[in-house]
């Protein structure tokens, strides 16, 4: 495949995952440069919470998963819905799942995830529309096992999807910011002193998430596997809040905030003290 060709799948790729992401992602493009007033306002640095963060159960969602009465896929889902609690967006992504994928366990849907993702990955450059279409099927079909093994991930398998996805948007954020701001000569020359240390706080906030969730170890045990999925939610969770109002947070008089939590993470200081559960 091409490289001309892999940039159009990686359009479409990347247009999928945005739209399936459990939490979207979106840096503010600061427009306090013509609102020197809401950037003054907002030149504290950010502090904790005064709540923890809370998490609804299921129950308190509008939509339910939803499986046909006596089938597998009820069963799978049963016991899904016994060893954790689903967010809104894996409900959201398991109903939107065709119910012959539903009847797959969390390793089959997995297989076949893989096994149209290679074929996608493997394709030689589509010579008509009609193998184009084939070759952005199986992207397609890679992604609803993707998401439906996601939604139904229990315990350690859990651990692994939260750690693989956040790290995911974490890395890829901090990419953008780098290349579209802090890498670009022009930018850094003609940029407000405030714009600039908008990016260095917003790529040290990045780089912090990121080296926590490689440090990340998969529990071996129910309650360990629970524990590390509550947390990383709530290291989620913060990272949505900081980035969907990052014109906020980010805008701050100096950056020792941000670029401090690394600091204090690499020197052995517990993770509950350095961020507000």
């Amino acid at each position: 495949m091409t490289n001309k060709t892999r940039k159009t799948f990686l359009g479409i790729a990347l247009a999928v995952l945005i739209l399936s992401c459990s939490v979207l992602v979106v840096f503010a493009v600061s427009d306090g440069i013509n609102n020197q007033d809401a950037v003054a306002e907002n030149t504290v640095t950010p502090q904790p919470e005064e709540a923890p963060i809370t998490f609804k159960s299921i129950d308190e969602y509008d939509i339910k998963p939803q499986a046909k009465p006596g089938s597998k896929a009820e069963k799978i889902l049963l016991d899904v819905l016994s060893r954790k609690n689903m967010t809104e967006m894996e409900i959201r992504d398991y109903n939107a799942t065709p119910d012959d994928i539903k009847e797959l366990t969390y390793e089959q849907a997995r297989e076949q995830e893989r096994y149209y993702r290679k074929l996608f990955d493997e394709a030689k450059e589509p010579a008509n529309w009609d193998e184009l279409e084939k070759d952005v099927d199986n992207f397609r079909k890679s992604e609803k096992y993707r998401l439906y093994a996601n939604a139904i991930a229990v315990e350690q398998d859990l651990v692994e999807v939260l750690r693989d996805e956040l790290l995911y948007r974490a890395t890829s954020a901090r990419f953008e910011r780098k290349f579209y701001f802090l890498d670009d000569p022009e930018f850094m020359e003609t940029a407000l002193p405030e714009d600039i240390r908008r990016e260095i706080n917003a790529v040290a906030w990045c780089d912090f998430v990121i080296k926590v969730t490689e440090d990340w170890v998969v529990a071996q045990d129910v309650e360990g596997a629970n524990k590390q999925i509550e947390q990383l939610r709530r290291i989620d969770y913060l990272f949505g809040n900081y980035n969907n109002y990052g014109a906020i947070n980010y805008y701050t008089t100096d950056t020792s905030y941000f670029t401090g939590l690394l600091e204090k993470y690499n020197s052995g200081v517990p993770l509950d003290e350095i961020i507000f559960w």
